[in-house]
């Protein structure tokens, strides 16, 4: 748990070094996650571009409050992050260089302090594939020239600047090599373990479409095998509560059975840390059973008709 820098309001640094595996993949670097789903900072990869975010993810509406987005990064081979925020604006570097600003995006001292989880999401499986190879977060506006003191320091020596590490909240250098802790080599002693088995802190049940879709790679693959797994079953339901049972509105029976082995399906999910339980599933499942019941209706329509023929 990383704890809350003495002092109000904005002026933190974070420095991380990086080395992905993959340049089209997504992932959540890193998050700092606070009591709520709303208080969270977090580092993510999407494909080749970095984005920041602070609070709860919501694509309905861009704002540049709470999302800050850096084109082309995840490109390099490696690179040293640098994170800056004073109250008026912050500063984003990558190897030295300023690669973006914003007077809008500001993150304050409680939005680096609490649960600090790495290579995933607190939330949801979201993991991030490559190294951090560092990471040190302190108190304190870095100066341009601090942060090419601070890159030329991790690109040679693998550690922050002496007068970083003095400043520092945190500071993570990732030279354990075995074991399950990485320890803090701050005054904080904030050390991260590493579990015994994969685990998700605060896994999210029916998760919305929309982060569902910006957290899955497979998103389109994963619609088209929910709709197509549950045909078979609005069939054979259908075919039952029709034709077997005789009951009336049968279609409106076998969907309402689909729905619900799909919401059980997806609740039970919910507390399996490598499956999702999104309400995407829960509507193309449904959807897959209404599929199957049309094809019943028609199939038995064309049965009659030929019957009558003959």
């Amino acid at each position: 748990m990383l704890p809350a820098p003495p002092g109000d309001g904005a002026g933190m640094s974070m420095e991380v070094w990086l080395q992905p595996d993959y340049t089209w993949k997504t992932g959540s670097v890193l998050t700092i996650y606070g009591s709520s789903i709303s208080r969270q900072f977090r580092v993510e990869q999407d494909y080749s571009d970095l984005v920041l975010q602070l609070g709860e993810l919501d694509e309905r509406r861009a704002d540049p409050r709470r999302t800050l987005r850096v084109a082309d990064v995840f490109r390099r081979r490696q690179f040293l992050l640098t994170v800056t925020s004073s109250e008026q604006e912050t500063l984003i570097y990558v190897d030295g260089h300023l690669a973006a600003r914003s007077s809008e995006f500001l993150i304050s001292t409680q939005d680096m302090s609490g649960r600090l989880i790495v290579a995933n999401s607190p939330l949801r499986d979201h993991s991030w594939s490559g190294k951090i190879k560092g990471l040190a977060i302190y108190k304190g506006v870095a100066s341009p020239s601090q942060v090419r003191n601070g890159y030329q320091n991790w690109e040679e020596r693998d550690t922050p600047s002496p007068e970083s590490a003095d400043k520092s909240v945190a500071l993570y250098l990732f030279r354990e090599r075995a074991g399950s802790v990485v320890h803090d080599a701050s005054s904080s002693r904030a050390d991260l373990e590493i579990p015994q088995r994969f685990l998700v802190v605060d896994q999210l049940r029916f998760e919305d479409p929309v982060t569902e879709f910006r957290t899955q790679d497979t998103y389109a693959k994963n619609i088209l095998l929910n709709v197509a797994g549950f045909v078979p079953l609005g069939f054979m339901l259908r075919l039952w509560f029709g034709g077997v049972r005789r009951i009336k509105r049968a279609t409106v029976y076998a969907v309402l059975v689909g729905f619900t082995v799909s919401f059980v399906i997806e609740l039970l999910q919910s507390f399996l840390p490598t499956r999702y339980s999104g309400c995407t599933d829960l509507l193309t499942n449904t959807l897959g059973t209404w599929i199957g019941t049309m094809l019943c209706e028609r199939l038995h329509s064309m049965a009659a008709v030929r019957i009558e023929a003959s």
